[in-house]
């Protein structure tokens, strides 16, 4: 081939555009694991009080465990390293909280999360909202210059009375029919 030939100036465009495909392929990938790796951080209150360091990653808030739970209630929690589990009780229930698994464990029954639960900086973390929703607590998004607000309900309890009509509806319901293993 002799130099300046229109053969060779269309290997050399083609060499040119191979090479932009590859830099912007590379660019591309970087920006995608970047951005899945990124973890910003949001600042979380339970019923007013600030629980600490929070972020948020793949579009989920992680909140950490233990104060969490404390500010949700009464709770003691434990870790287990062997299993790699963080437990906590209350005169309550006890809850079981598998570290890479989308799910904890309430008294022996699974309760689904919507994401995994994780250790970050040493601390475990646990998808904020479907994890407070499992204790009938609101969680409200106001914005990034906002915290995340969870908002916990106080137990309403049940007079004899209550319990007397609830048991006369569903009598009525059942139209006579036991109730046994239903």
């Amino acid at each position: 081939m002799n130099p300046g030939t229109t053969q060779e100036k269309e290997c050399m465009f083609i060499k040119r555009v191979y090479k932009k495909c590859i830099i912007s392929l590379l660019f591309a990938a970087i920006m995608i694991i970047g951005q899945a790796a990124y973890a910003a951080e949001i600042s979380v209150t339970v019923n007013g009080k600030p629980i600490g360091a929070s972020f948020v990653q793949n579009g989920l808030t992680y909140a950490p465990l233990t104060p969490l739970l404390r500010a949700m209630g009464n709770w003691e929690t434990s870790w287990d390293a062997r299993s790699r589990t963080a437990s906590a009780e209350t005169d309550l229930f006890s809850l079981s909280v598998p570290i890479g698994r989308d799910y904890v464990t309430a008294d022996g029954f699974l309760f689904g999360l919507n994401g995994e639960c994780m250790i970050k900086d040493g601390r475990t973390y646990v998808p904020l909202r479907s994890f407070a929703n499992l204790f009938g607590a609101a969680v409200t998004f106001s914005g990034w210059d906002t915290p995340v607000t969870v908002t916990t309900s106080q137990p309403t309890f049940c007079s004899d009375e209550d319990f007397y009509w609830l048991a006369r509806v569903i009598s009525a319901e059942s139209q006579g029919e036991s109730l046994y293993g239903q």
